[in-house]
């Protein structure tokens, strides 16, 4: 099905077949690397043309799937591409496909009634032929395009026969849910615009239960989804504005004037000044000059709260202006987001107002430049945009504008001269005047009376200039000072809660009281004007949900007085602290009881929950957000729920919680779009090779996996080998190969394990029993190797390659540790480490009692460690593994260093080139064991000068402080004994 100038869409299977691959395409998880060729019966243009694949999800065992998309080498002018229709209702309708039937060289058309939904979920839709005569949908039908004559369009593809004449529909709006571009899609061929980026060179990859995959990163053409609805609610737009002429002259010159040229201009000021008051006032002024309008706060000088993204912006800017469903748009990735945002914009003239921004990387990608497109951007600081923008700095309102604004919020029955003290006590501040006022209108409190309370126009002026936070926090609390303390409380709270506006709902919450006496408190801080009701354009929003937010700097000093009072007699925690312990176990509450009627509450307290779940480093942080991240999991948000298991992971690593840790991890990988070298790093790369349903079908713990791998980093062969055996116990089982050999492999690194510890803390001990330990895992790695070979898993084959060149070095020098402390003993070695060196000697009266015979191809040596790694790095290189070949460039080190004569120089190069990746990989253990490979060769170089001994203990005492960090005690202790071990002789 030709959908615009470039892309097909057709079934995976199709692709696959045309590849020349046979077999189940349920087993298939990447697209064929090979270029597709596609032909155009009913066009003009002959012959086959090339296509590469952009988006695949192939076939599952419940026959959903089946969907590839291909991107022509080059447009294809003068074919008509299928007009699309995403119907509701089709049951009943007429339709028609033309297809390649067996035997047929010439297209052949079924028709036919398209039925009710089919398929296990019901994504289906059947398609009956027409009585026993005519062609009757058949093998050669797959991924046509089915024409709906009712729609006069078409629908979607064909995707399989059932041998009944009948068929099965793909839909277009299925087809949407995978590839959103195809909303974009209207049957015209427009050429791509200017602005389109290079396609990705490999195609996206899908399995099913995750979320949409990620688009070809290429921007979607200019075609209007649906009619535009404004995101248009900013707090009292164009209210609370005066004077400013000149500034808001300078606005409507640069952006609407008939010379103007500037498309982007900042308004910059510190907060509280009126920059949001200006830009709004400009967007209701000339609202009729724009085809749509768009208003969003990014909220980056909040003290609970990090600055909103870009990407997250759009999660809640799209559902309005496409009028779509939230749970829709919270499942496309960054990508699909950014596509849709210019597909909505595209021939559209539209004023964006960007609020609060902070870093460029936040509106970059939202910024349109097209003709008569215009954005305002408010911002504290100087931002530098690409393709530039024009700057306006407002200062403090002058003092007949301050007065105005004061009369226009409090009423003009108030006598002139207080008025015009209040406003220059308030330092001509909008917010302070704005606040103020409305305490005024509450009759609570009385002009004169607010006045009192401020300090002096010389002082003020005076302290305004040395220190302007702490003046503005001064004028703020004569209306907190006047609150009773429960309404003061209510009020810290407001100034703790991370999101941006604070829902009566939470409020009771947090204080467990009643929703109507939270509300109570809250207006009374609408009355003392330190918040205002939240304008959700809505009449019915139920009380527990309605919001009230306030400016970020009485929000600022809401969060200061938290941090200096606490509510709670006799408690030493602080406010904000008590006030996000208290939102945990609300939120706990709630999200432990969530049922689907509670879907309104989460969206409007996700970015909080979100918060607070990554708030902390404690147990309790890292249970509440095991629990939240499965909750976003569930709601779609699959980039959130890796973030917050990947947050309790870490918590739990470090509480030495092993069990929990295990599945907080195991849940991370799980998440839509990881990969398993991205996220697992170091412990538990192996399960990501693993038939993720084998232990979950056998009943075995399927975290299993990941402990025996954080058992072998803790120096615990003996659980590591009792976690993989019942590992290989459930694989065979299931006849799941690949699980099998990466259960032996684990076995065998078990062994070598416990090989290397009784190398290092027994160094008396008999070595026939380390010695048999890595003819063992020789075997193992062996035995993992054929396998691997025979089933094609390269995974398993480089990793069983990796362990054979260490096992080499280990069997043929008694590890790394013999060379240096061979080096060593040159120099006086103790008794105790001395012992070491009788290695060689058992090493080669061992060597032919090996169960393998001693001949060139199988004995392992320095010379087949080498080949085994040569073999493994191509490996890992082909698979973009970079953790392994990381690993390799250290076992390389070592092997130079093991040889007779060292090559210094070679391992130094090896060790630094592991060193530099895992540092751009973040992997604190694989930086660790790099240090200790460069710390040997310095100690290997000792004996020419002082500073390489420095050298050596400095590398060692980095690589100390890595493992400690990583709670990785047997290693520090490791690597303790053999540097005191070393430097023993040297006298210190």
């Amino acid at each position: 099905m030709l959908v615009d100038q470039y892309h097909i869409v057709t079934c995976a299977h199709v692709v696959d077949l045309q590849s020349g691959r046979t077999g189940p395409v349920a087993s298939r998880r990447e697209a064929p690397a090979a270029l597709a060729r596609v032909e155009f019966p009913f066009g003009l243009h002959r012959g086959a043309f090339h296509a590469r694949t952009v988006l695949w999800l192939p076939v599952q065992d419940n026959g959903d799937g089946d969907i590839a998309v291909l991107r022509l080498e080059h447009p294809r002018r003068g074919i008509e591409a299928a007009p699309l229709a995403f119907p509701n209702g089709m049951r009943g309708h007429r339709f028609s496909a033309h297809g390649f039937p067996e035997g047929e060289r010439i297209a052949r058309e079924a028709t036919g009634i398209l039925r009710g939904a089919s398929g296990e979920f019901g994504n289906w839709v059947q398609l009956d032929a027409d009585g026993m005569t005519g062609w009757a949908i058949g093998p050669g039908f797959s991924g046509a395009p089915v024409y709906d004559h009712e729609a006069e369009a078409v629908i979607g593809i064909v995707a399989l026969r059932d041998g009944h004449r009948s068929g099965h529909l793909l839909p277009n709006r299925y087809l949407s849910e995978h590839w959103p571009r195809l909303l974009a899609c209207d049957g015209s061929l427009a050429e791509p615009t200017s602005t389109e980026l290079r396609a990705d060179s490999e195609p996206n990859r899908l399995e099913f239960g995750s979320s949409p995959p990620v688009l070809e990163s290429e921007r979607t053409p200019s075609h209007n989804l649906t009619a535009w609805s404004d995101y248009w609610n900013p707090a009292g737009a164009g209210s609370g504005f005066v004077g400013r002429v000149e500034d808001m002259a300078a606005l409507e010159e640069d952006l609407t004037g008939s010379s103007a040229v500037v498309q982007v201009c900042s308004i910059g000021g510190f907060g509280g000044i009126g920059k949001t008051a200006l830009a709004t006032a400009f967007g209701e002024n000339h609202s009729a000059d724009f085809d749509g309008r768009v208003f969003f706060d990014f909220q980056s000088y909040s003290l609970n709260a990090q600055p909103i993204s870009a990407v997250q912006a759009l999660r809640r800017i799209l559902p309005v202006v496409l009028n779509q469903d939230p749970k829709r748009i919270a499942m496309y990735s960054a990508e699909e987001l950014l596509t849709l945002w210019h597909s909505a914009t595209a021939n559209r003239r539209i004023l964006m107002i960007w609020d609060n921004v902070s870093s460029s990387d936040q509106i970059e990608p939202l910024i349109l430049r097209g003709r008569g497109c215009a954005t305002i951007y408010t911002t504290r600081q100087a931002l530098l945009l690409e393709g530039g923008s024009k700057t306006i700095r407002l200062d403090v309102l002058k003092t007949e504008d301050a007065e105005a604004l004061f009369l226009q919020v409090a009423g003009s029955d108030h006598d002139r001269s207080r008025v015009k003290e209040l406003v220059l006590r308030d330092l001509c501040v909008p917010v302070l005047i704005n606040s103020h006022a409305q305490g005024v209108v509450s009759g609570k409190w009385s002009l004169a009376d607010i006045v009192s309370d401020l300090p002096p126009v010389s002082e003020s002026r005076r302290k305004h200039a040395a220190r302007l936070q702490a003046s503005l926090f001064e004028r703020l609390f004569a209306s907190y000072r006047r609150l009773d303390p429960l309404q003061r409380v209510a009020f810290r709270i407001f100034g703790s809660y991370p999101g941006r506006a604070l829902s009566i709902g939470t409020l009771a919450g947090v204080l467990k009281c009643a929703v109507e006496d939270a509300e109570e408190l809250i207006l009374q801080l609408v009355d003392a004007g330190l918040a205002q009701r939240e304008d959700d354009r809505t009449t019915r929003t139920p009380r527990h949900l309605r919001t009230y937010f306030a400016h970020d700097l009485i929000r600022a000093f809401g969060a200061n007085q938290a941090l200096q009072e606490c509510w709670i007699h006799g408690r030493a925690r602080d406010d904000r602290a008590l006030v996000w312990s208290g939102l945990r176990e609300y939120y706990s509450h709630r999200l432990a009881s969530y049922q689907s009627s509670d879907y309104d509450w989460f969206f409007l307290e996700a970015e909080a929950i979100r918060e607070v779940a990554l708030g902390e480093e404690d147990i309790a942080t890292a249970e509440f957000a095991n629990l939240a991240a499965a909750r976003f999991f569930a709601s779609g948000r699959a980039n959130v729920s890796r973030e917050l298991f990947g947050h309790a992971a870490k918590i739990f690593w470090n509480a030495e919680d092993d069990f929990n840790y295990a599945a907080a991890l195991r849940a991370t990988w799980e998440s839509p779009h990881v990969g398993g070298e991205e996220y697992a790093r170091r412990v538990g790369r192996r399960f990501m090779n693993v038939k993720s349903a084998t232990l979950a079908a056998t009943g075995f713990d399927p975290d299993i996996w990941i402990r025996g791998d954080i058992f072998l980093l803790k120096f615990k062969p003996d659980e590591a080998e009792d976690a993989f055996r019942t590992a290989l116990e459930a694989c065979e089982l299931m006849d799941d190969a690949e699980g099998s050999i990466a259960a032996r492999l684990g076995l065998a690194d078990s062994e070598t394990v416990e090989a290397s510890r009784r190398l290092t803390y027994k160094f008396n001990d008999d070595f026939a029993g380390p010695l048999s330990l890595l003819f063992a895992a020789e075997r193992l790695y062996r035995g993992a190797l054929r396998s691997a070979r025979i089933i094609n898993d390269k995974a398993g084959e480089a990793a069983a390659l990796a362990g054979l060149g260490n096992t080499a070095i280990y069997i043929t020098t008694g590890g790394v540790l013999w060379p240096i402390l061979e080096r060593a003993r040159g120099i006086e070695m103790s008794q105790s480490s001395g012992d070491l060196v009788e290695w060689p000697n058992l090493y080669h009266e061992r060597a032919l009692e090996r169960p393998i015979g001693g001949n060139a191809d199988t004995a392992l040596d320095l010379k087949s460690a080498k080949r085994h790694f040569e073999d493994a790095l191509k490996l890992f290189r082909a698979r973009r593994d970079y953790v392994g070949i990381a690993d390799i460039y250290i076992g390389i080190g070592n092997m130079a260093i093991a040889q007779n004569s060292p090559d210094l120089e070679e391992a130094e190069k090896a060790y630094s080139t592991a060193l530099a990746t895992f540092e751009e990989l973040g992997d604190g253990f694989g930086v660790a064991r790099s240090s200790l490979g460069l710390g040997d060769v310095e100690f290997l170089k000792a004996h020419h000068a002082d500073s390489h001994l420095r050298r050596y203990i400095r590398h060692y005492a980095k690589a100390i402080r890595d493992f400690d960090e990583l709670h990785l005690g047997e290693w520090s202790a490791r690597v303790r004994r053999f540097l005191a071990a070393t430097l023993r002789p040297l006298d210190g």
